[in-house]
């Protein structure tokens, strides 16, 4: 009878036993998996007998067992994982290259138990390190650069940290940041332009490991908002255009991190772009990055922006890598509810509103010798003695009257004088031009005026006085310049010429602008002061297009402004009207008529007012969210674990809110 003499080469623990080939076993020990490349890959052959080595680091004291290894064959490796009674876990690398075993780590964070396998596998990363990743079935998965932790290469707190510092090099689930980032809004003298004062935006940031693992993005931060926005319609462009760069700060870790990537987009949705990647300090300190909305980088993809967490599972007791991909079974994800009813109370918390202040302004004005347009602020009176938080104060008035009167003497009557003035006028078909010179009214002048316009935001720290906050009031006043602008009144006829009679003597209507200037008069008082007034006679324009004619104007030689009218033929569809001996002319080409104080300069509104509301208030967080009143709102609580996994939501239940006239308080 022949003998069959194939020995057993698979394992086949799936069909009867009675259907098992002769070249199939149902089980065995002591074997190992080929991965050659020679025909005989994944074939199962005995196992090498076992040969004393030499351990560079003895095994800790107590009792130890191997409960897992793994072998690397493209290195000639094999890790082992060893269990030990006082918790000092190790992980040795044996190296066939150099038969002897090396102590890779050594903590008590490992996590390993007497009776649990590990089953690790291993990758060989791009720049030759061995990653080893591991799993057992009561701990979570990890993974260690076994490369780099034997040639010191891993930050101190690798070793000397605290168990959940150790942990942050050691889970296969990578840490995302976990605080949002914050900002604050800021000038830069430097910068040319503001790309953001019309403009919100929103921040998140994530970590590029040493390994290559990217975490998921970090909470977003909240929506930018500048003071001067939140201001709008109290404050000046200039106000507006002063913050021009956000100030976003992120934080560093102590983690195996290599680099910190920041992202902004506008607005609460749409896409994040890439606006820095800074390099990690391995502390847990926060580094600032400057944004101004310059330039924007690459844009982050939908998948890695709603990525919350790595999805490992907390526990898995068998993995396995398949197709340059982790797998894991036999896992555990979530964590149970815990809260039971009554563990929570709900409490509805009523903020309080910030206290009010009125501020009352009134206003007097007399052009006379010696009179004053003057900003009264009636002692503050609804001001406290000292302002016990920090507050606001918000001025947005207008300071005007029927009309406002300019005049250049002791006298209210007393007419305005100037230094030369050059004007061309030509009949009204653009013949006869002539150059004139003036440098003096007749009479004052009467304006329209749009009225002294101040809109300003002051500080107030706590603790301030009520005359401390009136000096905050004076020192920002007197530190600005403000515009009036002037339009002709409907009678309003300007006669150049010393006791001269209007249309007979050259008279034209006039626009203006003053320049107020305020100054500090007395403590509750502030002189509203006019520098200087510019005057135009309206809508003038001259069609020549001639250098030496303009030029001419500019210098006041007539000889050569007649001669270039000349050259030109004469003047036509001339703007502005002047009259002269009464008859009507055209003005062509006119100098800007400026007074200042040196010339007696003065001014007086009729009728003066104040219009506009003035107060000062606490200030507030303007971020604060609330529920709707007269309302109720159900509640719910999830709990989120260091690597950004959650549980299910924990109802928590309803809560009302009162109505703001049924509140006590």
């Amino acid at each position: 009878m022949a003998l069959h003499k194939l020995t057993p080469r698979y394992l086949n623990s799936d069909d009867d036993v009675r259907l098992v080939k002769s070249t199939e076993m149902t089980d065995a020990l002591n074997v190992r998996i080929s991965s050659d490349d020679e025909g005989d890959a994944f074939v199962i052959k005995n196992a090498y007998g076992n040969d004393e080595i030499t351990l560079d680091t003895a095994l800790p004291a107590g009792t130890n067992k191997v409960i897992g290894s793994v072998a690397n064959d493209q290195k000639n490796s094999i890790f082992y994982f060893v269990w030990n009674s006082n918790a000092d876990h190790t992980i040795y690398r044996y190296s066939a290259t150099k038969d002897a075993a090396y102590q890779v780590y050594k903590d008590s964070v490992l996590g390993f138990t007497e009776n649990t396998f590990v089953k690790a596998n291993i990758i060989t990363s791009l720049d030759g390190d061995e990653l080893v990743y591991f799993s057992a079935a009561d701990s979570s998965p990890k993974k260690i650069n076994a490369s780099k932790a034997l040639r010191g290469g891993y930050p101190s707190k690798f070793t000397s940290g605290t168990d959940e510092e150790k942990l942050l090099y050691l889970t296969t689930a990578k840490q995302p940041p976990l605080d949002p980032p914050t900002y604050s809004i800021v000038n830069n003298g430097s910068l040319k332009e503001n790309r953001i004062s019309d403009k919100v935006f929103q921040f998140a940031y994530r970590y590029i490991y040493q390994d290559g693992e990217i975490s998921a993005l970090s909470p977003y931060s909240s929506l930018t908002t500048s003071v001067a926005q939140l201001r709008d319609g109290f404050n000046t462009q200039e106000a507006k255009d002063f913050y021009n760069q956000i100030n976003v700060f992120v934080k560093n870790t102590v983690a195996d991190v290599d680099k910190i990537q920041v992202f902004a987009r506008e607005g609460n949705d749409g896409t994040f772009y890439e606006i820095s990647e800074i390099n990690n300090s391995f502390n847990t300190n926060a580094v600032t990055v400057r944004f101004s909305n310059q330039f924007k980088g690459t844009a982050l993809s939908t998948i890695d922006k709603n990525k919350l967490f790595d999805n490992v599972p907390q526990l898995a007791d068998s993995q396995e890598v398949v197709d340059g991909r982790l797998m894991y079974g036999g896992y555990t994800e979530g964590y149970p509810n815990f809260l039971e009813e009554g563990d929570v109370a709900l409490v509805a918390n009523y903020k309080d509103t910030e206290t009010i202040y009125d501020i009352t302004l009134t206003a007097t004005s007399s052009g006379a010798s010696g009179g004053k347009t003057i900003l009264n602020f009636n002692d503050l009176s609804d001001f406290p003695a000292t302002f016990t938080e920090e507050s606001t104060i918000y001025l947005n008035v207008n300071f005007s009257g029927d009309k406002v009167n300019f005049n250049g003497g002791s006298g209210t009557n007393d007419p305005l004088t100037f230094s030369g003035v050059e004007v061309v006028v030509t009949d009204l078909d653009g013949s006869n031009a002539k150059a004139l010179t003036l440098s003096e009214t007749d009479d004052p002048v009467s304006f329209i005026p749009s009225g002294i316009f101040i809109s300003e935001t002051i500080s107030i720290p706590s603790g301030t006085t009520k005359l401390g906050a009136m000096d905050a009031i004076r020192s920002r006043l007197t530190s600005k310049k403000y515009n009036l602008m002037l339009a002709p009144t409907r009678d309003q006829n300007v006669v150049f010429t010393t006791s001269g009679a209007a249309f007979t003597d050259f008279t034209a209507q006039v626009s203006g602008r003053a320049i107020i200037e305020p100054k500090n008069l007395s403590a509750y008082e502030i002189e509203l002061d006019v520098s200087e007034l510019e005057m135009y006679i309206g809508g003038v324009s001259s069609p020549v297009n001639n250098q030496n004619l303009l030029k001419a104007i500019l210098t006041g030689n007539q000889d050569v402004i007649l001669k270039n009218i000349a050259a030109e033929g004469g003047f036509k569809d001339a703007a502005a009207v002047f009259f002269e001996g009464g008859k009507e002319r055209s003005v062509v080409a006119a100098g800007i008529i400026s007074v200042t104080q040196s010339d007696g300069l003065n001014y007086e509104f009729t009728q003066p007012s104040v219009i506009g509301t003035s107060f000062t208030s606490a200030s507030v967080d303007s971020s604060d969210k609330s529920f709707k009143s007269g309302s109720s709102h159900k509640m719910g609580i999830v709990y989120y674990d260091s690597r950004n996994r959650s549980g299910g939501v924990q109802e928590l239940g309803d809560v009302y809110i009162n109505s703001l006239n049924n509140r006590a308080d």
